[in-house]
């Protein structure tokens, strides 16, 4: 069997540290490794160890011995020790353990596990890249996705990947909620008690709008892994009812009553790698409609999800994502703050919180003079699960709409695809370029679509622990309120 091992450890006199590496290398048979620079030496195996069939195609199997078919190799006899009496096998073991002690990139995997082949495969084929720390560059080294973490998670158990881009999310919600809400089941207003837990259902959403993205992974995939945690039990222990008096947080996510609840109930192993939220009834103490409130960027959130929890769980689900996406560093108007751009055909804007995003540039066409049609409306998915019947598309622009000059607005060909629009409103296809303030920001300038998925800021929950870019949070406060039930 081949094993590569220095030369120089041949010679070696002193003492072998053993105890500092990982226990996955201690085997009873040996395991061929990639040849990545170390000259090459062969020996037979101890006939008290365990000896693989696998073997290779240089190699023959005699009784308990690896035998090299190339004639220029050395062969070592098993009796063969170091001059502290350390067996060959232990030799070639150590030596293996110091080709994989190599960490180029220092994420707690030796260079021979990181294959570069994105494929992972085992503990000691990771496919990852041995001079790139985060291969999949989603702000969780190598080493924390294939090992766990030093601090306990179970990063792993939990479903990451090394090679594809993971998002971790844990939910916990207040109880005691008596404020009014509209039960579905009865089609009529309530103040029984309740909470705003999320439902598998509304975690499906939000895994499915992440798993659709255009985003390559290493792996050859496309898509975001988002990984939440809502007390659904094995691993997923950590999102659960915080003990409250009202259902209302009394701040925001800067405020001592967030930041009592988050200490309490958000295990330490988890900062820096978790984006934290909590779902209420409402913030500011029921001084506000908002639906959240979020950092840009960071790893804070909050949902509330206020009466109509129930009865619209597709806009819990795309208020989450809302939320979230500032954690990722993506405003309202993507790289901007500027809101309702008609272009902008994203959940992050408030056309398209609630409504869902468009797909096929429908809105109020040839006659927008009623103001409170939409330039464009988001295109809802039938789903006789929800209570409304309909549930929004949740998505983040891809950022390939054109640009609109406020100033030099062509409604011949609209905002996409060539449909007519009546930009500035008044009742009809006008001829030549017209200018409106087609956003209502009191401006007339250009506003442009946005990549998000292409411009994603992974490192949030880094920052927060100090050991990622260190890009200053700042508080983004949602005001969009939830429309009335209604057509």
């Amino acid at each position: 069997m081949r094993v590569y091992v220095s030369t120089a450890l041949l010679l070696l006199s002193k003492s072998i540290t053993l105890a500092a590496y990982p226990s996955v290398y201690f085997v009873d048979h040996f395991n061929s490794i990639k040849n990545v620079g170390w000259s090459s030496e062969f020996a037979y195996v101890p006939t008290s160890r365990t000896v693989s069939n696998n073997v290779g195609s240089n190699f023959s199997l005699i009784g308990t011995k690896a035998e090299a078919t190339n004639a220029e190799t050395t062969l070592l006899s098993e009796e063969t020790t170091l001059s502290q009496g350390l067996p060959i096998w232990l030799l070639f073991k150590a030596a293996e353990i110091a080709l994989c002690s190599k960490d180029s990139d220092n994420d707690r995997l030796g260079d021979c596990q990181e294959t570069n082949t994105g494929l992972f495969v085992s503990v000691s084929d990771t496919g990852t890249d041995p001079n790139n720390a985060d291969t999949d560059g989603d702000g969780i080294l190598d080493g924390d996705e294939v090992l766990g973490t030093l601090a306990g998670l179970d990063l792993p158990g939990m479903g990451a990947s090394p090679l594809k881009k993971t998002i971790l999310m844990e939910y916990d919600w207040l109880s005691e909620d008596t404020q009014t809400w509209y039960d579905s089941s009865v089609a009529a207003n309530s103040n029984a008690p309740h909470n705003h837990r999320p439902t598998a259902a509304v975690a499906g959403w939000v895994e499915e709008a992440f798993a659709n993205a255009p985003v390559n992974n290493p792996d050859g995939s496309t898509g975001i892994q988002i990984i939440q945690d809502y007390g659904q039990g094995g691993l997923f222990t950590g999102g659960n009812e915080i003990a409250d008096t009202n259902g209302n947080l009394t701040e925001d996510v800067f405020g001592n009553d967030f930041i009592t609840k988050r200490s309490n109930n958000f295990a330490a192993n988890r900062v820096g790698y978790f984006h934290y939220t909590i779902f209420a009834h409402k913030y500011y103490d029921g001084g506000t409609e908002s639906s959240g409130y979020a950092e840009l960027p960071g790893d804070d959130l909050i949902v509330t999800s206020n009466w109509w929890f129930d009865y619209y769980p597709d806009s819990v689900a795309s208020t989450i994502v809302h939320e979230l996406g500032h954690n990722l560093n993506i405003r309202h108007g993507g790289d901007v703050n500027t809101n309702n751009k008609p272009n902008y055909n994203s959940v992050m804007n408030y056309d398209f919180q609630f409504a869902g995003i468009d797909i096929d540039c429908g809105g109020c066409g040839p006659d927008c003079s009623d103001e409170n049609n939409k330039f464009i409306t988001g295109d809802s998915i039938a789903d006789a699960g929800v209570p409304a019947g309909l549930r929004a598309r949740i998505d983040f622009s891809r950022g390939n709409r054109a640009d609109l000059d406020e100033t030099a607005l062509d409604e011949s060909i609209g905002i996409c695809s060539n449909v007519e629009l009546d930009l500035n409103r008044s009742g009809a296809i006008d001829a030549g370029l017209v200018a409106s303030d087609i956003n209502n920001d009191g401006l007339n300038g250009t506003l442009s679509d946005y990549d998000d998925w292409s411009n994603i800021y992974y490192d949030g929950p880094a920052d927060a622990s100090g050991a990622g870019a260190g890009l200053r949070s700042r508080p983004l406060i949602c005001d969009n309120a939830h429309p009335p039930i209604g057509p």
